[in-house]
């Protein structure tokens, strides 16, 4: 049975929203209520343990906090915590061992983080339940016993069939488990509707009752019999229906009729703890005008996880004004009143990024990027770690609804991975050579923003396949013959770095490159992106940590600054960026409700040895501890 289902009405008018981040964030909030019961040392705990948490390349660094966990989980996750299908536990456990969490290849670490690996991906079992066809299942709600279980899932089976949608067996077995129902219902299902079926294959059905009287088969078998008797059932109904008229007459008329002689299958159920087949029947039949109403409910639309790569839906372009895109006020909208492109998608586009509500942009950088997006200029952003120069054209992108799409560089970056590489495939008996498109013809090949991350850590000689393309006239591949790959015309491209791509000369970047003066030549608009000032940073603190009290407030702002100011100077090599003062105050709000108020003082203490200084080496530590020496 499917159990503590008390949040689907939100769950249903959450996956009814057509627009993607009105709908994720619909599912967030039912999700911040399932992951409220995990302690914040579980969350530590789990992100410890975990091999896809950190700040490497594969790696993703998630704030260690209950909206950090939830901003991270995949639409998949938040939809199977939604309806009950996976619980707390389940997500912390695929955290702490990711060889049980479900793979993924379009995201960087090769996880869906948080995802059981035995969850189904939304496009198939679990995203056709949720379609207008199948959503009679949502029926098993609020019901008492298996009987009506087995009753609403051999109907829904039954309904999606005649509606031309047949599914193999295992599919729909799979989704039904998924979703919490006993594998022995969904057995005996098939032989319930194999006893409407009106099926004149004697051996078909009494082998498929023996199976299941007895209890002794192989699962391959009970698919392959159950799937028989489903395609049975769809090609009679479907004759049945040829030439008829529409038939209007309302589904709770219909009657379930028991066969004459009911006395081997009423001795297989009761063997099984189920009733007797009338009493099933007349069971299904009562329920007839329940199905009625929820097949006329609004449709609710499949959905696209948002950690993977979907079918890109068609989209068209409208002009808005920029100051009403990006949400500007007083005098520094007149600026901004000009037309900016956005993207108005037929269904939801998966490389779409979300809009961060409490993103702050800074005038001079949005004009720049908006001057790069309508002259179509190619754009540098550099400045140092923790700025916040991949943010910037992210949340550009989420505000004009445009794809997204990031390329991290290093030093083993190659030709190979910018271009693409010939590959060797069996067709039949014969190998043959197939050339394989990079991440480069694939970023240029729709309306994108192209994000090119660290750029100054490239090889400079591997940059150079880049020149043509930062010239706009598209990328030669000479080892696909000299294909030309034409850029679309809505592609841009943005590069961002820790340096102006002219070497470190501060040392504090290992890695930085000195890259070539023609290829940087080729960038015509340039962006110094530094940290927020001190009114900026006060802000997006309250906004993230509401509730954090005034004084403690002023402490961690003052240490903050002189943080940055130590980090700027290159007093300290730790930065401090806007995700680890946010995850300070976080901190000292909590701690705060662990020490007495004789010694509240000891919370922020608490705060930044966990969230600073217990990262920092020792030269870094003897500077920052200093720090909080001054301000406490």
């Amino acid at each position: 049975m499917i159990t503590d289902r008390k949040y689907d009405a939100e769950l249903r008018e959450a996956l009814a929203i057509d627009d993607f981040t009105a709908r994720r964030k619909a599912l967030r909030a039912i999700a911040t209520k399932r992951l409220a019961v995990i302690p914040q040392a579980r969350i530590e705990e789990a992100y410890n343990k975990s091999f896809l948490v950190g700040t490497l390349t594969d790696q993703i660094n998630p704030r260690s906090t209950h909206s950090g966990l939830r901003d991270a989980l995949c639409e998949d996750v938040l939809i199977a915590l939604g309806y009950g299908g996976i619980n707390a536990g389940h997500v912390l456990h695929a955290i702490s061992y990711p060889s049980n969490a479900r793979t993924n290849s379009s995201n960087k670490t090769g996880y869906d983080f948080g995802c059981p690996d035995w969850l189904p991906h939304g496009d198939n079992a679990i995203g056709k339940l949720f379609t207008a066809e199948n959503k009679t299942i949502m029926a098993i709600d609020n019901m008492g016993s298996d009987t009506e279980a087995l009753a609403i899932v051999r109907q829904a089976i039954a309904q999606a069939v005649f509606d031309g949608i047949v599914y193999t067996n295992s599919d729909a077995a799979n989704a039904f488990i998924g979703m919490g129902v006993k594998k022995d219902i969904v057995d005996a299902s098939h032989a319930l509707l194999e006893l409407n079926s009106d099926t004149e294959n004697a051996d078909l059905k009494e082998h498929l009752m023996s199976l299941k009287a007895n209890g002794n088969y192989a699962d391959e078998e009970v698919d392959d019999l159950a799937n028989k008797l489903v395609q049975e059932l769809y090609t009679k109904q479907k004759e049945a229906s040829k030439g008829a008229e529409p038939d209007d007459k309302p589904e709770a008329e219909v009657v379930f009729e028991a066969p004459a002689n009911t006395k081997v299958l009423d001795l297989m159920l009761s063997e099984a703890g189920l009733p007797n087949i009338k009493k099933l029947l007349e069971e299904i039949t009562s329920r007839t005008q329940e199905i009625a109403a929820l097949k006329s409910a609004p449709a609710i639309p499949a959905y696209v996880g948002d950690n993977a790569r979907g079918e890109i839906p068609s989209g068209k372009v409208v002009l808005r004004k920029a100051s009403e895109v990006f949400g500007l006020k007083n005098d520094v909208s007149e600026a901004f009143n000009f037309d900016v492109p956005v993207w108005e998608w037929s269904g939801v586009h998966p490389d779409v990024p979300q809009i961060d509500e409490n993103y702050i942009f800074r005038g001079s950088s949005l004009l720049r990027i908006l001057y790069a997006l309508l002259a179509n200029k190619r754009s540098y952003l550099w400045g140092d770690s923790g700025t916040g120069k991949t943010s910037l054209v992210e949340q550009v992108a989420a505000r004009l609804n445009t794809p997204f799409l990031r390329m991290n560089f290093d030093s083993d970056v190659s030709r190979m991975d910018l271009v693409g590489r010939d590959t060797l495939s069996k067709d039949g008996d014969t190998t043959i050579s197939k050339f394989v498109d990079g991440i480069l013809p694939q970023m240029l090949s729709g309306p994108n923003f192209c994000c090119f991350d660290e750029v100054d850590f490239c090889r400079p000689d591997v940059a150079y396949v880049m020149q043509r393309l930062l010239e706009g006239d598209g990328l030669v591949i000479t080892e696909d013959g000299g294909r030309v790959v034409k850029p679309h015309p809505m592609c841009r491209i943005f590069a961002t770095g820790n340096t102006q791509g002219q070497g470190d000369d501060r040392g504090m970047y290992a890695g930085a490159r000195v890259q070539s003066a023609a290829m940087l030549d080729r960038f015509g608009c340039w962006v110094h992106v530094e940290y927020l000032d001190s009114a900026e940073r006060l802000d997006l603190m309250k906004k993230r940590v509401p509730n954090i009290e005034a004084n403690d407030l002023d402490k961690v702002a003052q240490y903050v600054s002189e943080h940055i100011e130590a980090f700027k100077d290159a007093k300290v090599m730790q930065p401090i960026t806007p995700r680890g003062y946010v995850d300070l105050c976080e901190a000292t709000v909590m701690f705060k409700t662990v020490y007495p108020p004789a010694n509240s003082h000891l919370a922020f203490m608490e705060a930044i040895n966990m969230v600073v200084l217990d990262r920092a080496t020792s030269q870094d530590r003897a500077v920052l501890q200093g720090i909080v020496q001054r301000i406490c």
